[in-house]
Formats: C-alpha cells, structure tokens, sequence
C-alpha cells in the first residue's frame, strides 16, 4: 500500500464523517489511504490544525457509575435477574452487569 499525505479537503471530509456519522478510524484510513493513526490525529487536530473545520475532542476516561446504580445491579443479579434483563433495566451493557456481577468492577462498592 502506497501511504500518501491527507490534503486540507481530505482532513475537512474526516472530521465531518467522525463528527456527523462516527466512521471508525480503519474505514476512513482505508478509504483516505493513510493509517488509522493519521486519520485520529487529523480527527483530533494533533496534526493539521490549521485547517479550519471543528475538531474531535478526544474521549475521556470511562464513565464510572455511581455506587447505587452498581449496587442495584449486583441486588438484581442475585435476586436472579437475568443479564440481559439487568442490562436493559438500567440502561447499560449486558458485558458492563457481567464484569459487576462477578466484582471485577468497582469492588469498593458493598
């Protein structure tokens, strides 16, 4: 693969399908011909910020969930709710009730 240089119309377009449409970083670097790494760094303005276009902020650490809402969790996995259910009662992932209910997240919380 030829790797080549992002123009300013290139970066423009990156940011606006990051922005509008979230395209993961390998599509746009397959389709702009560049590495996934190029794409995150016009996205994010750490290359090219001079091009005029709203840049990516980059996402911060994970979200840590309040003590109730990964207590209620646990509760429900004991009273014999299944993943799923708990998943969608409180509005997260069916992977994110696993890792509490087996006490690989937050074991600060009783």
């Amino acid at each position: 693969m030829t790797r080549r240089k992002l123009t300013d119309l290139d970066v423009i377009a990156i940011r606006r399908l990051r922005r509008g449409y979230d395209w993961p970083y390998r599509e746009l670097a397959a389709r702009f011909g560049v590495s996934a790494q190029a794409v995150r760094d016009a996205a994010q303005g750490l290359t090219h910020a001079d091009v005029d276009e709203p840049v990516e902020r980059p996402r911060g650490p994970r979200t840590r969930y309040p003590p109730a809402l990964v207590r209620a969790a646990r509760q429900a996995y004991l009273r014999g709710w299944a993943l799923s259910a708990i998943a969608a009662r409180f509005g997260v992932s069916i992977a994110w009730v696993d890792r509490v209910a087996r006490h690989q997240l937050r074991d600060d919380v009783v």
